[in-house]
C-alpha cells in the first residue's frame, strides 16, 4: 500500500510539474525564460506558458523565421522561431526580470552597481547615441 501511494504521488507530481510555475520563476536567464528553452517547439512553449502564441511577424520568404508574441500572461515576451524551434527569447517591455535582477528600462547606474567591472558598455549597433 505504501508503495502504491508513493508511486501515485510521484506520477501526480510529474504530470503537474510543468503546469504550475510561480510568477518569480518566469525570469530571463542565459538558459531561457522560466522553463522555456531554446530548441523547444511552439507547441511545447504554448503548453508551458498556458497561452497561445501569436505571429508578430514573418521573416523574408524562405527564411523559415517567425517572431511570436505570447497571447496572455507574459506581455512583452517575444520568441523567435526558426524551422519551428525557439532560437531566441526577448523581453521588450519593462518589468520582465532576469535572474540577475535587471529588467528592460533599468538605468545604466543600476547595471553598473549590480555587475561592476564585469559590465562592458559599447555603442549600440544601430543607434550611436544609445547603448
Amino acid at each position: 500500500m505504501k508503495y502504491l501511494f508513493t508511486l501515485s504521488s510521484l506520477l501526480i507530481a510529474m504530470l503537474f510539474s510543468n503546469a504550475v510555475w510561480a510568477a518569480d520563476d518566469w525570469r530571463l536567464s542565459s538558459a531561457g525564460y522560466g522553463p522555456l528553452q531554446p530548441g523547444m517547439t511552439a507547441k511545447q512553449a504554448e503548453s508551458l506558458l498556458g497561452s497561445k502564441l501569436i505571429t508578430a511577424s514573418e521573416g523574408p520568404p524562405g527564411s523559415a523565421c517567425t517572431l511570436m508574441a505570447v497571447g496572455q500572461g507574459h506581455a512583452g515576451v517575444t520568441l523567435m522561431l526558426q524551422h519551428g524551434r525557439i532560437t531566441h527569447i526577448e523581453a521588450n517591455s519593462p518589468g520582465i526580470p532576469t535572474k540577475s535582477g535587471v529588467a528592460v528600462g533599468d538605468s545604466s547606474a543600476k547595471l553598473k552597481r549590480l555587475f561592476g567591472k564585469q559590465l562592458e558598455i559599447e555603442v549600440h549597433k544601430y543607434d550611436e547615441k544609445g547603448f
